[in-house]
């Protein structure tokens, strides 16, 4: 199926439904109800939402990060193993995170190998994430990361997604003639 986090949503999905016959949950890039519905008519029997929570009042996020996300855009985002590495998280290398660009990602992305080995570079992530250092700590988020611009109540994001999808599929009959 390709190098994971290469694969667009859409297409993943298409292949993911080509395989089972079970339900399956689309995920990747959806911050909108018009992405919601895209997915839901392609064949998904859910969507999973993660990007378009992260600047949730209720989130565990701290403020400032909150404030990084709608201040960020999907090309501010890079898919990397170096902060995993620099904590030391065994996580499988075939499944790197996205996060929000910053110096950490920008000196050490590609350079995992040698981070291994390079205990003060790994202390700045250790240190960044317990001191919420934007400059060293982690901020993961998807490339829809753009679409997120106000800081709302999930609840309100939740109902937004759901009614602007629900408009998008009463749509569709229309489509047909």
């Amino acid at each position: 199926m390709g190098t994971p986090g290469s694969a667009r949503s859409l297409p993943l999905l298409q292949e993911v439904l080509a395989l089972t016959d079970l339900p399956v949950l689309a995920a990747g890039g959806i911050a909108t109800g018009r992405a919601m519905a895209g997915m839901l008519v392609a064949g998904a029997a859910g969507v999973w939402i993660g990007t378009a929570l992260l600047s949730c009042t209720e989130g565990l996020n701290g403020a400032a990060a909150r404030l990084r996300i709608r201040e960020a855009d999907g090309d501010g985002t890079v898919l990397t193993r170096a902060f995993d590495v620099a904590e030391g998280i065994a996580w499988p290398e075939r499944w790197p995170g996205r996060a929000l660009v910053n110096d950490f990602s920008r000196a050490w992305h590609g350079r995992e190998a040698e981070l291994v080995s390079d205990d003060a570079a790994r202390q700045l992530v250790v240190d960044g994430r317990r001191t919420g250092d934007p400059a060293h700590a982690p901020l993961y988020a998807g490339e829809a990361v753009g679409m997120v611009r106000a800081e709302r109540s999930a609840t309100d994001v939740v109902r937004e997604l759901t009614a602007d999808a629900e408009t998008a599929l009463r749509a569709v009959p229309g489509l047909l003639g």
